[in-house]
């Protein structure tokens, strides 16, 4: 039997502008970044949900123009997640993806409620 490590608990929910978050990025010294860089889009669909062909896409983005989008677990979730052990869903980091990738969520997400 073939076994994923993947979460099964929980979500990405709001997004926020990267700017408004108050995250700050750091090297792997510790130092803090300028958040006038560019960073890469995180979302998995982003090759998918892009324009065009992978040559002509962008994949690094001005921190000004990108969200964060944080995990997100209920107390029943979180309880279970313990339960059992489950370090996948416990332990998803915060992305930050473009602004052509949150407005696909977000349409994604009004579809779903309709």
């Amino acid at each position: 039997m073939i076994y994923i490590y993947r979460a099964t608990r929980g979500g990405y929910k709001k997004l926020i502008p990267f700017l408004e978050s108050g995250m700050k990025l750091m090297d792997e010294n510790g130092e803090n970044l300028p958040s006038q860089g560019k960073h890469a889009c995180d979302h998995p669909k982003h090759w998918q949900w892009g324009k065009g062909t992978r040559n002509g896409q962008k994949l690094y983005f001005p921190l000004s123009e990108m969200f964060c989008q944080k995990w997100h677990l209920t107390k029943k979730q979180m309880k279970e997640a313990i339960s059992q052990y489950d370090m996948a869903s416990l332990e998803m980091p915060t992305r930050i993806i473009c602004a052509d990738c949150a407005t696909k969520e977000l349409n994604q997400k009004q579809d779903a409620i309709q």
